[in-house]
């Protein structure tokens, strides 16, 4: 039970932070 509640923080951190570097990475695209 523990093993896949940290599995789906992980993944949710892990799509956060793709999140932010694709919003950088658009943000520097642009200038």
């Amino acid at each position: 039970m523990k093993l896949i509640e940290s599995e789906k923080a992980h993944s949710v951190s892990f799509s956060k932070r793709k999140n932010t570097l694709f919003q950088q990475a658009s943000r520097q695209a642009c200038n």
